[in-house]
């Protein structure tokens, strides 16, 4: 954050690359485009881990190679980085494999879903 703010030219434009994947993730998983999702999945964890090298820890680069032999398209740490979490883009006919891959070399799988709308805030503060 330091460095965008000093307006140090590669951070901002990895910044802003990050921006324009994640608007272009959200158009093909609108338009069901998931393939071109998963790399541009897959595009945004590299720059990203361009910009915070140390971002992903050896046990979480483990499991990104396990997940990935066995059918995973991509991976990102998301989350807090060292100890977060790892979110994984996978077909559904290997999804099994992959969390077999992931839990057999210490990962613990979290179950989600996608909801259209975040969550939402409302009311006043009493102070």
């Amino acid at each position: 954050t330091k460095k965008a703010l000093d307006k140090n030219a590669r951070v901002r434009n990895n910044l802003s690359k990050i921006a324009d994947i994640a608007k272009k993730m959200e158009q093909d998983l609108r338009r069901h485009r998931f393939i071109r999702f998963a790399a541009l999945f897959a595009e945004e964890w590299q720059v990203r881990k361009s910009l915070a090298p140390g971002i992903s820890t050896a046990g979480m680069d483990r499991l990104i190679r396990a997940a990935r032999q066995q059918g995973a398209l991509a991976a990102k740490v998301c989350g807090a980085g060292g100890g977060g979490c790892v979110a994984f883009y996978v077909k559904p006919d290997r999804k099994q494999q992959v969390i077999s891959a992931l839990t057999q070399n210490g990962g613990r799988v979290l179950n989600f879903k996608f909801v259209a709308r975040g969550l939402r805030v409302t009311g006043s503060s009493s102070r």
